[in-house]
């Protein structure tokens, strides 16, 4: 790591305290002016003891040998420094109340704007950072702001409000003892924050390998039944203790340099108040003199300056002491922010796929002068300031396509193929070949590197990215469920779904059988994004929701690799109903389930190896028949 980014990220806790401020500006303020006033009162308390109590009421009386002593100007005197201390006491009371309120709502923001961001990352992010990681910086990372927001701004702001404070106060009162505090002080700074740009490099490396550490338990509680299975308990546990102790390492080196610099501070103050004692009571024998420089130095100026002393060294040692806390967050606030940093993904494209119902009553107008064939999806596209339409049949055609997920490799390879509207294609091939592939180039997950993907003769990336999705529907291997009921499952991204709606579209799936027989029916709750059904249950709930769509398109990838034959019967069944009168996209490991396709295209290593009906391949006895007959192993 470069020594830039040891030292102490500015930028960073710049951009903290805007996030701070936009959240609640009146907070945020109240909390930084109670701070400073808290500062101000006990500052000025101290210089109210020795100038005024000591000077004109205790000096004239014991040492001077007045007559009299002012007991009613010594009530008033008291009374105002303890106005002076409730007015303190209630600022920090109010401001410490208001830091816990501005963390929560800091926090909560923080995490719906974060959520909100990567929904509009690509695919690609995702794809290349770890779920535990992206995990980490949801909980972990925007946590440890919650403790410095809460605590240690408001201690920051009070610590630095009274250095200055007292400061100004020294330099009023005696500019020669004032020196020679901050002699004391600059020689102490000086070497802590050598110390402290040394470590700030272990808080960042501290939080990334805490990533690393949550993203590898996430992923052995995931796959805890695979451990279980290949006997890889003790394994996993070595490997959990060399991430353990990676975390350990890096939290020990950020901590240690701060767990010695802390007693330091601590004790600076005794030092410097024993220091300014002596040289100050060696002043005073002296009359207020050092050789022939009168620095008019007085008991009760020197009673003020061992108060201001000692008061001078603890917000130096509130701030050390928060260091530890302020550098773990703006660790966090970094791997937070560089999300936010995150380009966005990108969609140019002018031309919207849209539905009848969909337009409003002018565009329905234009759409009926126009006499197109009835369609149940038209192309809404931009021409010369108007709107204009064109019928959305489904006519899916490769031309040329390369595509890799780096420059350097490609994993697609000139890939040429006509889909026509409503036929059912099969692509088969061993892993790696580039199946799943074709189908994130389907719904631009990505876009290719050379060629053009055509839907009805318009180019994939002129439709609107979000329009092209609503059109697609997918039916994936891995079931992504969520715990919410069976109703909400099926109808998810469909807003103000109907109840026949719903229904119908579980009868389509198959699924209104094993529904019928829960206990809340479509109510019924599921657990954990789906624990308490069956796999072959989740995959006709993920048919269910994709014929809530009803799609132009359809890609089932894999969608009966995982399931027993007789559930595979019934989702075979629903598979069909599903893809009737649709252009249909079929990845299987089963070449028994693809056998009725109007075309299947067998790719191997990016490239398109054969492509024809069923008999047709197999009378080629090429690649395809050495699949089927078991020649060659598909996976």
């Amino acid at each position: 790591m470069n020594r830039k980014k040891s030292k102490f990220d500015s930028q960073t806790f710049k951009k903290l305290m805007k996030f701070m401020w936009e959240t609640n500006k009146v907070y945020f303020s109240l909390i930084v002016f109670g701070m400073i006033v808290t500062a101000a009162t006990f500052s000025l308390s101290q210089s109210f003891l020795g100038i005024v109590l000591f000077n004109k009421f205790l000096v004239p009386y014991f040492i001077s040998g007045a007559k009299k002593f002012d007991w009613y100007g010594f009530t008033i005197a008291i009374m105002l420094l303890g106005l002076m201390y409730l007015i303190g006491v209630t600022c920090q009371f109010v401001a410490s109340r208001l830091s816990i309120s501005l963390a929560h709502s800091t926090i909560q923001k923080l995490r719906v704007s974060l959520y909100s961001k990567m929904q509009k990352l690509p695919i690609k992010y995702f794809d290349t950072n770890l779920n535990g990681n992206l995990i980490s910086i949801y909980t972990n990372d925007i946590d440890t702001l919650r403790e410095m927001i809460s605590q240690s701004f408001p201690q920051i702001i009070n610590s630095i409000a009274t250095i200055f404070i007292l400061l100004f106060l020294m330099f009023y009162y005696s500019w020669f003892m004032t020196l020679i505090v901050l002699l004391l002080v600059f020689v102490l700074m000086f070497f802590s924050s050598k110390f402290a740009i040394y470590s700030g490099k272990y808080f960042v490396q501290r939080q990334k390998s805490l990533g690393k550490l949550n993203g590898f338990i996430s992923e052995m509680i995931n796959g805890v039944k695979v451990i279980k299975v290949f006997n890889h308990e003790q394994k996993s546990v070595s490997d959990l203790t060399v991430k353990n102790d990676e975390f350990y390492k890096s939290d020990f080196k950020s901590k240690a340099i701060m767990n010695i610099l802390f007693p330091l501070f601590m004790n600076m103050g005794n030092i410097n108040y024993a220091i300014v004692a002596l040289i100050g009571g060696v002043i005073l024998a002296n009359n207020g003199h050092v050789g022939s420089l009168n620095i008019g130095l007085n008991i009760g100026v020197l009673v003020s300056f061992l108060q201001y002393t000692r008061s001078f060294s603890n917000p130096i040692a509130t701030i050390s002491q928060q260091f530890n806390t302020i550098s773990v967050a703006i660790a966090g606030a970094q791997r937070v922010f560089a999300v936010f940093e995150e380009k966005e993904e990108q969609d140019l494209g002018t031309i919207e796929i849209v539905r009848e119902r969909d337009l409003n009553e002018a565009e329905k107008e234009v759409l009926s002068a126009l006499n197109l064939e009835k369609s149940n999806f038209y192309y809404k596209m931009p021409v010369d300031g108007k709107v204009t339409f064109k019928e959305a049949k489904g006519q899916v055609v490769f031309k040329n396509v390369y595509f890799g997920y780096t420059d350097q490799k490609m994993i697609l390879k000139d890939i040429n193929l006509e889909v026509m509207p409503g036929q059912k294609i099969a692509f088969v091939g061993a892993t790696g070949a580039g199946k799943t592939t074709i189908t994130n180039l389907i719904n631009r997950f990505y876009d290719v590197n050379q060629g053009e993907i055509l839907l009805d003769g318009i180019n994939l990336e002129e439709i609107k990215k979000s329009s092209l999705r609503k059109s697609l529907g997918f039916v994936l291997q891995d079931t992504s469920l969520f715990s919410k009921s069976v109703k909400e499952n099926i109808s998810y991204g469909v807003e103000n779904a109907l109840k026949e709606d719903v229904e119908y579209a579980a009868s389509v799936a198959n699924a209104d059988r094993f529904i019928g027989l829960m206990e809340n029916g479509f109510e019924t709750e599921l657990e954990n994004a789906g624990e308490n059904i069956s796999q072959g249950q989740k995959q006709l709930l993920s048919i269910a929701r994709t014929s809530m769509l009803q799609p132009m398109i359809l890609v089932l990838d894999e969608a009966t690799s995982t399931i027993d034959t007789e559930t595979e019967k019934h989702v075979q069944e629903a598979m069909y109903n599903l893809m009737n009168n649709r252009t249909s996209f079929i990845i299987a490991h089963r070449l028994s389930t693809i056998k009725n396709v109007d075309k299947i295209v067998v790719l191997d290593k990016g490239e398109i190896a054969e492509q024809g009906s069923h008999k047709e391949l197999l009378a080629q006895k090429g690649m395809y028949y050495k699949l089927y007959t078991g020649a060659i192993e598909l996976d």
